[in-house]
């Protein structure tokens, strides 16, 4: 039921029996002429309460119960209801895909909803760190899956796919009207791939754009050898200091090597001043708003400070310094996934999810109503009561 708290309406069958009763209750005695001719034997007397009309009385209580059950607009699965799940996890089955959505997928877990691999089986997921399925995945199971476990018109359906290619040559994918769509780009890199070499260790992303440093590899390509020269110039201290702890972090975390000593050049400058003429070889970020368009100045407009920065209270300034490094030594993999308009336009809500059985009831009922309606209205006008 959409709205079962309107069967409360239901207890308003007390009100035609009030009615009822009230019309039956007994009237004070008054003696006039005419009486005196009458016998005794047709002079009924009637103690208590009466149950006149009893059929009219039955039909009214079963209007107000009607009304209530249409009210509160009944699900022909009702009674089945209650045991499916209201949100629904489709998995694609691959590593990228459980890695990049492992939180959303635990915490789905942990309140009890149902996820399921995207398979011929449509098997339930038992362990996310188990990707393994007995046959290959193919683009045309998700419209299969689908079909075989949204059967409940509450359900949300939530798709975790890869974002391919591959899925534009599918034809439309039919949904329920409420769903999301959650993809993960699954980028396989051809070595040789570019690296940060600093010595004993290189950092590169793998292709599960994951940022990794391990022992150096001879098909990685090196894009820079040795530690990365920095200079820090901030106006404001504690933007000097936040942006310290930032670039520390990157080298606690990921391994990243700075060297912070004076340079006639640096390989990178974090500052808060202008740049009118940067230099050739640096790459910029500059805490301010943009003044000048440069493929190596990036920009962030805020002063980076915790009170003044968003960035920084959230502890989001080592990722975004992280991921301008990356991008200026091109370690980031260049792929192609679909846009958002082509996802749009290739997952669309289908009348074949409407669930048109819970219409079909609700108008049943309204007609068994009509017809109640009209039953006792004649019976009231024939009895007069």
């Amino acid at each position: 039921m959409e709205n079962p708290w309107m069967l409360w309406g239901a207890a308003g069958i007390i009100i035609p029996l009030i009615i009822h009763f009230w019309h039956q209750k007994k009237g004070r005695s008054l003696n006039w002429a005419a009486m005196h001719w009458l016998s005794e034997k047709n002079q009924q007397q009637h103690r208590g309460f009466r149950l006149d009309h009893v059929l009219l009385l039955i039909l009214r209580c079963l209007i107000l119960i009607l009304i209530s059950i249409i009210a509160a607009k009944p699900f022909l699965d009702a009674f089945s209801s209650d045991t499916l799940p209201q949100k629904i996890h489709l998995v694609q089955p691959e590593t990228v895909v459980t890695n990049n959505f492992r939180f959303e997928l635990t915490q789905a877990q942990q309140k009890g909803e149902s996820i399921y691999w995207i398979s011929p089986s449509a098997e339930e997921v038992k362990d996310l760190k188990n990707v393994s399925v007995s046959q290959p995945f193919h683009p045309l199971l998700i419209q299969n899956t689908i079909q075989k476990l949204v059967k409940n018109p509450k359900q949300r359906v939530e798709l975790y796919l890869v974002n391919a290619s591959v899925l534009a040559d599918l034809p439309t994918i039919a949904l329920p009207d409420s769903f999301a769509i959650h993809t993960a780009t699954d980028t396989i890199i051809h070595y040789p791939q570019a690296a940060l070499f600093f010595g004993d260790h290189q950092v590169f992303v793998d292709h599960h754009q994951t940022l990794l440093s391990q022992a150096p590899a001879s098909q990685t390509r090196p894009v820079h050898v040795g530690p990365i020269s920095v200079q820090v110039q901030f106006t404001n201290p504690v933007a000097q200091k936040t942006v310290m702890a930032a670039l520390g972090s990157l080298t606690d975390v990921y391994q990243i090597n700075f060297d912070f000593s004076e340079k006639p050049t640096y390989d990178w400058i974090l500052t808060d001043q202008n740049i009118s003429s940067p230099q050739a070889s640096s790459l910029y970020f500059i805490s301010g708003p943009a003044t000048l368009a440069h493929p190596r100045l990036h920009y962030l407009n805020e002063t980076l400070t915790p009170q003044s920065s968003e960035t920084v209270a959230s502890g989001q300034l080592p990722e975004v310094l992280g991921e301008v490094l990356l991008k200026h030594y091109q370690l980031i993999p260049r792929v192609t996934p679909l846009n958002n308009n082509m996802l749009s336009s290739l997952f669309q809500p289908s009348p074949a999810f409407n669930f048109e059985g819970s219409k079909t009831l609700r108008e049943w009922l309204l007609v068994g109503l009509l017809v109640l309606v009209g039953i006792e209205r004649w019976m009231a006008l024939k009895k007069n009561a």
